[in-house]
This record gives structure tokens, C-alpha cells and sequence, in this order.
């Protein structure tokens, strides 16, 4: 049974494993026409396979938190790419 997802600005974290269908980013947070949006995903994909909390951006060169490290928290407010608490339609 799949867990609700939790509103923005929760005070929760969501339970269990983060949801497959919240593995990529929410299209508000990156658009499909993103010019890096191929080897970002790319890149969020490996990191989440790998069990690792971060990857290295290809767009800023900066360390990005993962969905599934999103997950474990509750949201922030602060407009993170890969936030997985965003409602879903």
C-alpha cells in the first residue's frame, strides 16, 4: 500500500522507501525542456540506485540531496529539485 505523500511544509518525513513514481523531479522543479534535464535525471537516478544521499549536479557543480534523502525529512519550504513531498496530479 502506498504511502500518503505529505504536504509542503509538513512535520513529517514520508514513510517507508521513497515511491517509485517520485524518483524524478516534480515538472514545476525542473521543466522538460531543462537543458540539462537529460544528464540531471541521469545523474539523480544512479545516486538513488546506489543508495547514495547526493549527487553532483551537471548543470551548477553542486552537491543536490536525492529524492529518497528528501523523503526521510520532513519539507523544508525551500524549493528543492528532487522534493518528493509536492503534490502530484
Amino acid at each position: 500500500m502506498e504511502q500518503p505523500i505529505q504536504e509542503p511544509g509538513s512535520p513529517r518525513p514520508g514513510k517507508g522507501p521513497l515511491p517509485a513514481h517520485l524518483v524524478d523531479p516534480h515538472p514545476a522543479r525542473l521543466a522538460s525542456d531543462h537543458p540539462f534535464r537529460g544528464a540531471i535525471i541521469e545523474a539523480h537516478r544512479a545516486a538513488i540506485a546506489g543508495g547514495e544521499p547526493l549527487y553532483l549536479d551537471p548543470e551548477s557543480g553542486l552537491w543536490v540531496m536525492t529524492a529518497a534523502t528528501l523523503w526521510e525529512r520532513a519539507c523544508c519550504d525551500n524549493g528543492c529539485r528532487h522534493c518528493p513531498h509536492l503534490e502530484r496530479g
